[in-house]
């Protein structure tokens, strides 16, 4: 039998950061690392006095990696490799991800989540520079302009968006060009992205 997904929330315990993996619930009270910010059977871990080594510890990291981008394990194994052979490796791979279309439909507000927004551009929500882009994985250029399809835009759909978009903090390397697109004016560095792990295991992990 395949081996059942592990549940969203006690990967966040799990790995002991909070990885926005529950769009909206993960900034509300209702969030159960909040509640329960200790890995799932802590009491039995702690009586055993089980300690990580120093592979488990740049396991954990790519982990964290790994799920904050919702990647799957031989997407960012081939991005990483990718990199390795350019200069400044850590810095040319948030660059790689933040321009995906996907982060920056989750950066702009347009969904609470990475895995959300997998899902509407794979619905053929949005356009770059006015061409409909259903890739996920599109990289956007810098300069280029990322909207909405009017198409796909009914009532419903414009207050629940809207409200996201008017809610986002925008990062530095994205601007507001009108209530429905955003534009990617510079690539960001590895301390605007704000990623909740330490790259240099996350290279290293693939660099053997």
């Amino acid at each position: 039998m395949p081996r059942a997904k592990e549940k969203v929330c006690k990967i966040c315990r799990r790995l002991g950061t909070k990885l926005l993996l529950k769009g909206e619930k993960c900034f509300s009270s209702k969030c159960i690392f909040l509640r329960k910010p200790y890995p799932p059977g802590y009491g039995l871990a702690k009586r055993r006095r089980v300690g990580l080594s120093e592979f488990g510890k740049i396991l954990k990291e790519k982990q964290k990696f790994k799920n904050w981008y919702n990647l799957k394990e031989k997407e960012l194994k081939n991005l990483v490799k990718k990199v390795l052979k350019k200069d400044n490796p850590d810095e040319r791979l948030i660059q790689l991800l933040e321009s995906r279309l996907e982060s920056i439909v989750f950066r702009a507000g347009f969904a609470s989540s990475r895995k959300e927004a997998r899902q509407l551009i794979s619905h053929r929500f949005f356009k770059v520079e006015n061409r409909v882009v259903n890739i996920p994985s599109f990289l956007v250029k810098v300069g280029n302009l990322v909207s909405l399809n009017e198409k796909k835009i009914n009532k419903k759909n414009i207050e629940k968006m809207k409200k996201k978009f008017e809610k986002a903090s925008l990062p530095e390397w994205l601007k507001k060009e009108n209530d429905f697109s955003v534009r990617l004016t510079v690539l960001p560095s590895i301390k605007e992205s704000s990623v909740p792990c330490d790259l240099e295991y996350v290279l290293e992990f693939y660099s053997k």
